[in-house]
């Protein structure tokens, strides 16, 4: 029987490897995860969540609107004269949140009280996968009245984009905004959101825009 030499590697050897092909890993994830955010970004799916405070306008979106088959343009500025004509409330939700679930009699009891000086829009920003159950909770919860978006939700690697939530800032959910009939934001509430101050929000709006009228 023939002998074969069997051959080792020095302990030395061993320890380096030890050290350095942990590093070598994390070099290597570390690129492709840049790469998928340079990827995001020169797509312009992300930039992060962006700081909206009263006095900016807030950014124009395409969204699928409930009960159609392709997109809206909301161009919340320079829209249709029905987007142009009033002040604008927009909530942004999503149906495992149960302020957000809530939070819905109240957006119904403001558009009872002031239907006729606002546009209300909700935008949904559950993944596409629920989007028939976000259809059926809109239909039992009568929210028909308002116009319902869904929200485009990217995956690039391992993260999760929201195209219209990053541009308007949120962070947490139920998240309003009341944006004046030029598309200016006049008052940002999320979280535990304190309605009877929102409604006041909404007189001084409508207030406001009564002098402009006079004037004009």
């Amino acid at each position: 029987m023939k002998y074969v030499q069997k051959k080792y590697i020095p302990k030395q050897y061993i320890s380096i490897l030890k050290i350095f092909v942990p590093i070598i890993i994390v070099v290597f994830l570390s690129c492709g995860y840049n790469a998928y955010m340079e990827d995001a970004c020169a797509t312009g799916y992300w930039e992060g969540p962006q700081r909206l405070v009263a006095g900016m306008r807030v950014p124009d979106f395409t969204l699928r609107e409930a009960g159609q088959d392709r997109d809206s343009d909301i161009n919340l500025s320079r829209g249709s004269r029905s987007e142009r004509a009033k002040p604008t409330i927009i909530m942004f939700w999503y149906l495992s949140c149960p302020d957000c679930v809530s939070d819905i009699k109240h957006i119904k009891r403001l558009s009872e009280k002031y239907g006729d000086k606002f546009t209300i829009i909700t935008i949904n920003v559950d993944s596409e996968e629920k989007r028939d159950t976000v259809l059926n909770f809109i239909k039992n919860q009568e929210m028909e009245r308002f116009r319902n978006f869904f929200e485009k939700v990217m995956e690039i690697g391992m993260e999760r984009f929201f195209v219209t939530a990053d541009k308007y800032g949120v962070l947490t959910t139920p998240s309003l905004f009341l944006v004046t009939k030029d598309g200016f934001l006049k008052y940002k509430a999320e979280g535990e959101i304190d309605f009877d101050d929102f409604e006041y929000q909404m007189g001084k709006l409508i207030a406001e825009q009564a002098v402009l009228n006079h004037n004009n």
